[in-house]
């Protein structure tokens, strides 16, 4: 069962080495990444056998049974798993969260403003408005935040162009504010998909523009 589930794990890109069948929630490297942690299983070995996954790199989860065909107390037995797994994976994602908002607010808190020279930036042609920083390789730092303005979490983007959240930082909900030179004036709110404009006054990637 241990070797079947693991051979399924490889399949989804997954590396945890040795199989953990306690019921827990044990977060594990990748394939593409061992030197960290970015994938997680649950194991149960009692009959029947069952567990689940997800690839944080790839966005992919999913379940896995030793059996095809259950009977209805078996489907009860994983029903009542797969409610437990869930309640586990919240409280998992709440620490992950907030271990992600203040390691940002940290690194952030450290680091420089970004300069105008930044190739990314020239490249874009948009200065560093609001609070972009620059990082320690030489990257922005754009911060992810709530409503309320707290940081949840940054973005890094490379000079090249590459862009990475930060591990754990939660997307869903939150967004960066880049405010203009002079943020008092009143004007139009722009919802952009991306940090740069086209030509001199046209953002990329526009959603909407609100107006009071």
């Amino acid at each position: 069962m241990l070797a079947d589930f693991a051979a399924h794990l490889a399949a989804q890109g997954l590396a945890p080495g040795a199989i953990e069948a306690d019921g827990v929630i044990h977060r594990c490297p990748t394939a593409s990444k061992p030197g960290k942690r970015n994938g997680a299983y649950v194991f149960y070995s009692d009959s029947p056998a069952s567990g689940w996954w997800q690839n944080f790199e790839t966005g992919a989860s999913g379940t896995w049974s030793e059996k095809k065909e259950l009977s209805p107390r078996e489907r009860k037995i994983l029903a009542v798993r797969a409610s437990e797994a869930r309640k586990q994976r919240e409280r998992a994602d709440t620490a992950r969260h907030a271990e992600a908002a203040a390691l940002a607010a940290s690194i952030l808190d450290a680091a420089p403003l970004c300069p105008p020279s930044h190739p990314y930036l020239v490249r874009k042609g948009v200065p560093p408005l609001g609070p972009v920083r620059l990082g320690r390789d030489g990257e922005i730092l754009l911060p992810v935040q709530n409503e309320a303005g707290a940081v949840q979490g940054m973005q890094r983007i490379f000079p090249d162009g590459e862009k990475r959240f930060l591990t754990g930082t939660k997307k869903t909900g939150h967004f960066a504010v880049i405010r203009a030179k002079r943020p008092t004036e009143d004007g139009p709110l722009y919802v952009c998909e991306g940090f740069g404009k086209q030509g001199v006054t046209e953002p990329i990637g526009v959603i909407a523009t609100i107006r009071q």
